[in-house]
């Protein structure tokens, strides 16, 4: 036995006091709590079997103890190997029936009405049925030859089982030994009770037999004949089908092959296609004789009844828990054929949930032809969304014939919706989406498309009776003194004269019923006041949470750590003024979802969003789990700005050891133009004096023209230079720029992309020159460079021209330059560690390598391949994932010719142009394996041909 649950710390009450365990959940009946021995010896237990105490005598404690009240000892349970091998040993063995106490046999004489037709509850069948106007005939499409097919394996334990049942059915005289050239195979299948049906496989014999259409009841018809029933009885025909002869010359087709010989049904049997149809014809006839009922199955005046999946009360209709037992532990499957069978399951139900349309959509889109099966977020919620309106379907009411009827109906942009309502009592919902063409509709002919689409669906329950209708679109309400009506609204007045009705205006505030539709910027459906809210599916969800019943039990018990929590009338747990959320992780998710994404809140952080959802509601580790929710929410993690000191230390580049031997460049681009032509500045900055060079061009001017410029200008003054710093300009990482500073010797040192700070020096000179050359080595560029100060007017006495000729010049020049040094590893010194949605990153991309101390190296994808790609660490953010972003691209199927087929994935646009005197509509069409920036525009018309899935939404 293997077990994943773990409750830890369950405190244990032990003659009033308080002991801790932990304990493992395991599938056990019999008790409720299991102590073992490492528990005990812990507690320095002493068991006492013959008198059942248990005695705890923990050291520095006072004695305690409990004393057993005896247990229940299950039955043991034996093979009937087991039992035969004791009873050849010579056990004694003792052969028991068990019944029920309890129950009491009822009789027929003591049933009211019933106990007036004994003849119908016969103990045995007279025979077989008698001649009958109704007889079952099996007609075939013309030119079909027999049809055989061999018998199916079966166990020894239901070969013993079949011989038994063609014995009962032989004695019985519904079947004979045949010689037919057809042949079923049989099977069994299990009834609730633990036996055995035989069941004969006529697929095959159905697949060529001509269909009765004879009508079948509408489960909806029958529900409205139960109007005004207060007491409900179920009977149960014995052998039904049975009683309804085969015609002489279609009996050899009902020919079934079994491992004990050939035989064909005299009868009618389960199992072909025509036989409901026949037996509903004979049912509707005045009291067909010779039909009997099994007494012991027949059950009378009951105030419930389950039929085809619905409960039937006097109060009304809802659904039948056990028929949505499977629904609720449906597991998520990725095969079409499960999900067609769900939502064929939940649209059986759909009269029980108003927004049905607006919640199925994602999952019908699974089902279609030619349409990839891509389980997303979306459908997540809609099937989990699906489970829980089933859980919390509300009863709806019978209607009485006689009484006015209500009707709600509202209208969006996505679809139309309507509750019709008798004495403030539910009957039934409506909804369904817009089809493609009335997306065109005005307001007012889709808040009337609405009330046309209620009276045509409910029209058995309207016409003939007074209704009113409520919109909350005002105009409605004068359709009827309408003087200028368009065609669409002419069609549909007729319709509405056609019943007795009123149109009335109710404002969406004062609705009874919320509107179906919301029109809201997202025009989903909403749900009916009817319908359970989040409130509501919290306390729900309160009843199945283990964690939360604890509490509930502690709270109970008055125990002192429970101070703060507390039990409402309704039996809901809370926190304070807090409501306790279970562990639900759909439910959680949703209340954190509608904190952060909606219009309302716009993204707060982790903080903000707690403070809000605090006042409200309360769960375990509530704040970190919001943290780690709005970690992973991928548009934060684009938008946000980081408020932590960036990463990576600046690495200041090494200090030269002398003039114009390291220097920095870059461009100035889009100034004035001067006289000369010229719009731009190249800035060549030595890094140890600061001196600069500007050198005016012209935009456009040829890397060949630059590096001239570059030989006379900067080589011809200071020789052959060390080291060059620059950005990733192209010039700078040109071929002919690189050749040539290889040939010359000259390291080139390109920055990292997107990180000025690399070659900081050029960009601070560029934005403003003087005062950080002065203020970094405290001297003018010229004296560093020169050794001496420039010669003016206002200091000529201070460097005449003795002062600058003579043998110390050079050792002037030596020390300043050492002072330079000094200055500027004082200046490095200083840049030390300080302490709405725009998008501010991008990505996330994979990281392949790290670069020096504080570099990486990214993978980019092919529409940044311009771009470098190594990153200084202050430009990376960390990525936190999170599943729902991880999406699998599918594969591109390329043909023979090296092409492939493009679908369409959605609209991103519109737009009309006046083409011809006519207005031409396109859409914005965005297609798979491209790139938004490559959508294209068609025309829509064409597009809702071929595509119309585009437009559901």
């Amino acid at each position: 036995m293997t077990t994943r649950e773990m409750c830890r710390t369950v405190d244990i009450y032990v003659d009033g006091r308080q002991l801790s365990a932990s304990l493992f959940v395991l599938d056990i009946s019999d008790s409720d709590i299991i102590l073992g021995m490492d528990w005990l010896s812990k507690h320095f237990a002493f068991i006492d079997c013959h008198r059942k105490w248990v005695i705890f005598n923990i050291p520095g404690e006072p004695e305690f103890s409990f004393q057993g009240s005896g247990s229940f000892a299950p039955p043991m349970l034996i093979s009937a190997l087991q039992a035969q091998k004791y009873l050849v040993n010579g056990c004694q063995g003792f052969l028991v029936s068990v019944t029920n106490a309890s129950s009491v046999t009822s009789r027929l004489e003591d049933i009211l009405v019933v106990r007036e037709f004994p003849d119908v509850f016969l103990e045995g069948l007279p025979g077989l049925p008698p001649d009958r106007e109704v007889e079952f005939a099996i007609d075939l499409v013309p030119g079909i030859r027999p049809i055989s097919k061999a018998p199916y394996h079966m166990a020894p334990a239901e070969l013993k089982e079949l011989k038994v049942q063609l014995e009962e059915l032989l004695e019985k005289g519904f079947i004979r030994p045949s010689v037919s050239p057809w042949g079923a195979p049989v099977l069994f299948v299990k009834k609730k009770d633990g036996s055995m049906r035989l069941c004969i496989d006529y697929r095959e014999l159905n697949k060529v037999t001509v269909k009765n259409r004879y009508p079948l009841p509408r489960i909806d018809d029958l529900f409205d004949q139960l109007k005004g029933a207060q007491g409900f009885s179920k009977i149960d025909l014995r052998f039904g089908y049975h009683r309804l002869k085969i015609k002489p010359d279609d009996v050899l087709k009902t020919a079934f092959r079994t491992r004990y010989g050939h035989y064909e049904f005299i009868v009618m049997p389960f199992g072909l296609t025509n036989a409901p149809a026949r037996f509903m014809d004979l049912m509707n006839r005045d009291r067909p004789r010779d039909l009997f009922a099994k007494f012991k199955k027949c059950e009378f005046w009951l105030d419930n009844v389950a039929f085809l999946g619905h409960v039937v009360t006097k109060d009304g209709i809802s659904v039948d828990p056990q028929k949505i037992e499977a629904m609720v532990d449906w597991k998520r499957s990725n095969s079409v054929a499960e999900i067609r069978s769900f939502l064929g399951l939940a649209g059986y139900y759909r009269r029980f949930m108003g927004d049905f349309s607006r919640i199925a959509p994602p999952m019908t889109r699974l089902i279609r032809k030619d349409t990839k099966f891509e389980w997303t977020p979306e459908c997540e919620k809609s099937f989990l969304t699906l489970k829980e309106k089933l859980v919390t379907a509300p009863v709806l009411a019978v209607p009485i014939n006689g009484e006015r009827f209500s009707i709600y109906s509202d209208a969006s942009k996505k679809g139309l919706g309507c509750v019709l309502m008798q004495k403030d009592r539910v009957i039934a919902y409506a909804s369904r989406q817009l089809k493609p063409y009335e997306e065109n509709y005005p307001t007012h002919d889709l808040e009337l498309a609405a009330v046309v689409f209620a009276l045509k669906i409910w029209r058995h329950y309207l016409y003939g009776e007074t209704c009113e209708i409520f919109t909350d679109h005002k105009s409605l309400k004068y359709i009827f003194t309408q003087k200028e009506l368009n065609m669409r609204q002419r069609r549909w007045l007729e319709l509405l004269k056609d019943y007795d009705l009123t149109i009335s205006y109710h404002p969406g505030k004062a609705n009874k019923v919320a509107d179906v539709l919301m029109d809201s910027t997202t025009a989903y459906l909403a749900a009916f006041s009817a319908q359970p809210t989040l409130i509501d599916r919290i306390k729900l969800g309160q009843q199945t949470d283990p964690f939360l019943q604890r509490k509930k039990e502690k709270v109970r018990a008055r125990e002192p750590r429970m101070q703060e929590f507390r039990i409402s009338d309704d039996e809901t747990l809370w926190f304070g003024d807090r409501l306790c959320v279970p562990r639900n992780h759909a439910l959680r998710h949703e209340i954190m979802g509608d904190a952060h994404y909606t219009s309302y809140t716009i993204h707060p952080g982790s903080s903000k969003m707690y403070r809000d959802l605090r006042s409200t509601f309360w769960w375990r580790n509530m704040k970190r789990k919001i943290a780690r929710f709005v970690s992973q929410c991928l548009t934060c993690q684009k938008v946000k700005a980081e408020h932590q000191r960036l990463l990576g230390k600046l690495q200041p580049l090494p200090i030269p050891q002398w003039k114009w031997e390291n220097i920095t460049m870059d461009f100035v681009t889009g100034l004035p133009q001067t006289l000369k032509g010229n719009d731009s500045i190249w800035v060549i900055v030595d890094r140890l004096t600061k001196s600069t060079h500007f050198l005016p061009y012209q935009t456009g001017t040829s890397i060949e023209k630059l590096a001239n410029m570059y030989m006379e200008e900067i080589v011809k003054l200071h020789g052959v230079l060390v080291s060059i710093v620059s950005d990733r300009d192209t010039r700078f990482l040109s071929h002919f720029w690189t050749s040539l500073q290889q040939a010359l010797g000259t390291q080139l040192n390109f920055s990292i992309a997107f990180h000025p700070q690399t070659d900081g020096q050029s960009e601070r000179t560029i934005q403003i020159l003087e005062d950080i050359y002065q203020s970094s080595i405290r001297m003018a560029p010229f004296e560093a460079l020169y050794g001496r100060r420039c010669r003016s007017p206002v200091c000529w006495t201070e460097v005449g021209e003795r002062s600058i000729l003579g043998p110390e010049l050079v050792q002037q020049s030596s020390e300043i330059v050492q002072l330079i040094k000094e200055r500027l590893r004082s200046a490095q010194s200083r840049f030390g560690i300080w302490g709405k949605l725009s998008l501010r990153y991008i990505g996330p991309y994979p990281i392949l390598e790290r670069i020096g101390e504080v570099a990486y190296r990214l993978e980019l994808p092919g529409n940044l391949a311009g771009v470098h790609d190594v990153f200084h660490v202050s430009l990376l953010r960390r990525y936190v994932l999170d599943p729902s972003h991880i999406i699998n691209p599918e594969p591109i199927q390329l043909q023979e010719d090296l092409t492939y087929d493009e679908h369409p994935i959605r609209i991103l646009d519109f737009k009309e142009r006046i083409m011809w005197k006519r207005t031409i509509r396109f859409v914005k069409v965005l297609w798979d394996n491209h790139l938004v920036e490559e959508a294209t525009w068609e025309l829509e018309s064409k597009m809702r041909q071929e595509h119309p899935h585009l437009f559901q939404d």
